[in-house]
Order: structure tokens, then C-alpha cells, then sequence
């Protein structure tokens, strides 16, 4: 509605709320699988992240490469006392392992 000249009042409030979380796939042909050996490595990844869009957010990067692996690269800032990047890769695990259960 808004490139129409329009006004929408609920996408101009939800556009206004501060945003905690921004989460993109990464791109999977930036690497070559083949060149690397994951056995040989304990961490990899084959790309790279972004920053979090709100000083007491998180950035989180996520590509899906094949049915064996997820990589995940998850960014906040030091300063702010209420965000903890390891903790927060420590509960994706959890969730992902969750789910893995179900099935």
C-alpha cells in the first residue's frame, strides 16, 4: 500500500517495533564441500555472517548445505549485557536435537 501513496497503520507500527532477531539463509555454492574434510576439521564454515540489526539482538546466518549438515553463524554485540551468542548456538542445538527426537 505504501509504493501505492497508501497508509496502512498495521505495517507502519510493525515496521516501527525494534527487531531482536535478523536471520537470512546463506547462499550454498560458496564453497566447495569436495576440498574440505569435516572429519579432519572440529568447526567449519563455509560462509560468513552479519551483525545484529538492534544492540541487544542477534544476527543469525543459516545454510542448510545437505542432509547431513546445518551450519549456523550467530553474532550479537559484547556490550550489551543480555545477549550471549554461545549460549544462543546452545539452544539451537537443543531445539534442533529436540526435533531430531520426534522423528
Amino acid at each position: 500500500s505504501m509504493a501505492m501513496g497508501g497508509q496502512d497503520s498495521f505495517l507502519k507500527e510493525a515496521l516501527s517495533l525494534p527487531y531482536k532477531l535478523s536471520t537470512s539463509q546463506i547462499p550454498q555454492r560458496q564453497t566447495d564441500f569436495e576440498v574440505m574434510n569435516p572429519t579432519n576439521i572440529p568447526m567449519i564454515s563455509p560462509s560468513g555472517g552479519f551483525g545484529p540489526v538492534s544492540d541487544e539482538g542477534y544476527g543469525v546466518a543459516y545454510m542448510m548445505a545437505d542432509d547431513e549438515r546445518t551450519f549456523f553463524h550467530v553474532s550479537s554485540k559484547r556490550s550489551c549485557s543480555k545477549t550471549d551468542s554461545a549460549r544462543f548456538q546452545r539452544e539451537i542445538k537443543r531445539a534442533l536435537n529436540d526435533l531430531r527426537s520426534l522423528f
